[in-house]
């Protein structure tokens, strides 16, 4: 059971259902997010947050990781055998998918939200470089990768309503503009390039570097982090008067943006330490009991 997926089967004869594939192995304290699934009272519905961490975790690294031996073509495959099981979930031999099955109905999360997770890893399949013309671009594909997965993590907490589908879009924009700029160098370096050419035009782009084959300056970077950092928090703040009933998510948010506000703007990809996510879900326990604004935005 310690195994995990890459030292298991990660071969052109990968199948994600193998009784032997363990999912939740793989996505096992990868993730700021994770740190606040403790507060959560409901060991089911921890476990349940964990499962669809897992999930998105392996789609994205099926999507992503060409360094694992699988060929486009079983990665398109594998992705379209998940989408199939989304749709119309059953049990199969492997425990890990019957568990997240018995999640997914007993929290009713939106199967068009597993799906949408699927799409938008699939940009990631897309010829090299990836490139993203305007900001309502980037933002079709920031609604797969991160509202949706906004929408389920709500739905998990029993999150449902129009306001809060609207506070897991909103949230959704603002953590994956942070991500983004965490993962800018190393983004670049591979030709996945989220940052939209009209924007990177604005600050004197060359063609090399708006079609990924020469690497921006230093200073044309610190820009780009500005940028992504202040839409991030335009999108916070616009979530702020709709997240009261959303404490456990805000949680989850509170250390990832403490990690951007901290490090990421800075160009530093640096993980909190324990210590610090415990401040920073300390710190954002407070903003929302407290309800101040200035608390509520770290950009400030």
């Amino acid at each position: 059971m310690n195994a995990i997926p890459s030292e298991l089967n990660w071969s052109p004869t990968f199948d994600p259902f193998a009784p032997q594939f363990f999912p939740d192995q793989l996505a096992k304290g990868k993730s700021h997010f994770q740190s606040a699934f403790f507060l959560i009272p409901s060991a089911q519905r921890r476990q349940a947050l964990n499962d669809f961490y897992a999930y998105c975790r392996l789609v994205d690294d099926i999507a992503d990781s060409e360094e694992l031996g699988l060929s486009l073509t079983t990665r398109n495959e594998v992705l379209n055998r998940i989408e199939t099981w989304i749709r119309n979930p059953t049990l199969t031999e492997n425990k890990y998918w019957n568990r997240f099955k018995e999640s997914i109905d007993r929290y009713e999360m939106p199967l068009s939200a597993l799906i949408g997770i699927i799409a938008g890893v699939r940009y990631d399949l897309k010829e090299k470089p990836l490139l993203f013309s305007t900001w309502e671009d980037l933002n079709h594909y920031v609604r797969g990768v991160a509202c949706a997965v906004g929408e389920v993590v709500l739905s998990i907490l029993g999150e449902k309503s129009p306001q809060t589908t609207e506070y897991a879009l909103f949230m959704g924009r603002c953590l994956q503009y942070l991500n983004i700029m965490r993962d800018l160098d190393e983004d670049f370096k591979a030709r996945r390039i989220y940052v939209p050419q009209e924007y990177m035009k604005s600050i004197g782009a060359s063609e090399g570097i708006l079609e990924g084959i020469e690497r921006p300056s230093s200073e044309m970077k610190a820009n780009m982090r500005v940028e992504l950092f202040e839409r991030a928090f335009q999108y916070r703040r616009k979530a702020i008067p709709i997240s009261w009933r959303c404490l456990p998510a805000e949680l989850m948010a509170g250390v990832y943006i403490k990690a951007a506000n901290q490090y990421w703007r800075f160009g530093k990809p640096t993980r909190l330490t324990r210590k610090e996510k415990v401040a920073a879900i300390i710190e954002t326990t407070a903003r929302f009991f407290f309800r101040k604004k200035s608390l509520y935005d770290p950009s400030r």
